[in-house]
């Protein structure tokens, strides 16, 4: 439009963009674009309209004294807050950071990490959001393709998961709803069968996470930089009841020594411990405190916590005993000089490793290692200790984490009814109240502990 009359300080550009400067003296010039979404006579007639309105607005903050200039958030990208937090925000053990850095790239790596923090808001991380899921969804496909092929299963069942990919997409713009729910119901019936299922809602969450701690980083030393609140994410999956049965344990640790003879005894330390796969591996001899009356626990310093985990205070009960003596014998090493040596060598990818060669040979399916830490806190609960007393040697942070035991307590509480059995009265000194065990994540001061006698016992 070469007979376009613009008011002062406006400027139409060749692409169509607006670009609007305005000056008052006495302070910096605001200078801010405005593009052209279409060409056409509405299209500009709207542009000029936000132009004008924000020109206006700017004017009148900038004569009250109340603006704030965005331009150097309009500069920085998503991916430079990101960098930047890298450098100056980033903290805690060095392998959690790695786990850290690897989030970042797997943004940088998206087209968000292109985006100026000052235009940023909740659509844009919903849509990154949406992108995650679907990545995590198509690598989940592609594997099992993959395993199918290794395996040289039927053609028509690899072609079934090759097309789930299609069909999602055609479920997207199917409008009928009756076929909709059909090709739904199609769909689960393969994931369900080849164990496809999307990422986590705690994957999604750590990686979203980045964003609004490296926007919250950067806000502290630039003004216009948007807050992110209330971004909806994937439902949480119901919480696993997978326990192995006696029969499956048997065979566990009857297998186990021909793969390391210390494996057997790490599976018993996990589920008698109740530990998490990180600390059980990184348990030391020092860790096993004394706490009075000849009595220890498993304690670990709050300033080393995992990725600040709870972490429980674990009674040392005979049972557990044997099996540190016997994991230090096979070392050589003295299980009460309670040095700085880990109780077992094994790195984590090690684990993993022996733990996939032991199901395949136990032929066990559906098991992770971490359903060890679920089997050993129903344990707790079978021999009659409270939910406060299991929450202060698991390290649940609240009473809905352990919610998922307690059908595991209702069907143990049933046998002892139908057999006449009541519950035992705790022998020797009272015990510490559990009331000060706290949900923050806190250390707690007080810890209820009872041992194999039944005794319970506190630690201050």
């Amino acid at each position: 439009m070469p007979n376009e009359k613009l008011p002062t300080g406006f400027t139409r550009r060749e692409s169509g963009s607006l670009r609007v400067q305005i000056r008052l003296k006495g302070h910096q010039p605001v200078v801010k674009n405005f593009e052209l979404v279409a060409n056409g006579a509405a299209e500009r007639k709207r542009q000029l309209a936000e132009a004008e309105a924000w020109a206006i607005e700017t004017r009148r903050r900038m004569l009250a004294g109340a603006h704030v200039s965005s331009r150097e958030a309009e500069r920085t990208t998503l991916a430079d807050a990101l960098r930047r937090y890298e450098g100056e925000g980033l903290s805690g053990e060095e392998a959690n950071l790695q786990v850290e850095r690897y989030r970042i790239q797997i943004i940088l790596k998206d087209p968000i990490a292109q985006r100026p923090v000052a235009f940023f808001g909740e659509k844009d991380v919903a849509a990154f959001r949406d992108r995650l899921v679907k990545g995590g969804w198509r690598k989940k496909v592609d594997a099992a393709v993959l395993r199918l092929t290794k395996e040289g299963a039927p053609k028509k069942r690899l072609e079934e998961v090759k097309g789930l990919v299609r069909r999602k997409e055609t479920v997207g713009a199917e409008q009928d709803m009756e076929e909709r729910r059909r090709i739904e119901a199609e769909i689960a019936k393969v994931e369900g069968r080849e164990g496809i299922k999307g990422p986590a809602r705690t994957t999604i969450v750590n990686v979203v996470q980045l964003i609004s701690r490296s926007l919250n980083h950067v806000r502290q030393t630039m003004d216009s930089v948007p807050e992110i609140r209330s971004v909806r994410m994937p439902k949480a999956s119901p919480g696993r009841e997978r326990r192995p049965t006696p029969a499956e344990m048997e065979r566990m640790l009857r297998e186990a020594p021909s793969i390391n003879p210390a494996f057997p005894l790490l599976i018993r330390f996990a589920v008698t411990t109740t530990l998490r796969r990180g600390r059980a591996l990184s348990c030391r001899l020092a860790d096993i405190r004394p706490i009075g009356s000849g009595k220890h626990a498993i304690a670990f310093p709050r300033e080393n916590a995992v990725r600040n985990k709870r972490t429980g205070v674990v009674p040392v009960t005979s049972e557990l005993r044997g099996i540190i003596d016997e994991a230090c014998a096979l070392k050589g090493l003295d299980p009460m000089s309670r040095g700085p040596e880990a109780i077992f060598d094994v790195s984590a990818s090690q684990l993993v490793e022996w733990w996939d060669r032991l199901l395949a040979r136990c032929e066990i399916s559906d098991l992770h290692w971490h359903d060890l830490r679920h089997e050993g806190t129903s344990r707790l609960f079978e021999r009659d200790l409270t939910t406060a007393e299991v929450m202060s040697i698991t390290g649940h942070s609240t009473q809905e984490m352990v919610d998922r035991y307690s059908h595991y307590i209702a069907r143990h509480r049933a046998r002892q009814a139908g057999a006449g059995v009541r519950r035992r009265r705790v022998a020797g000194r009272n015990r510490v109240p559990c009331s000060s065990i706290r949900s923050s994540g806190r250390r707690h001061r007080d810890v209820a502990l009872r041992d194999d006698t039944g005794n319970c016992y506190g630690l201050t």
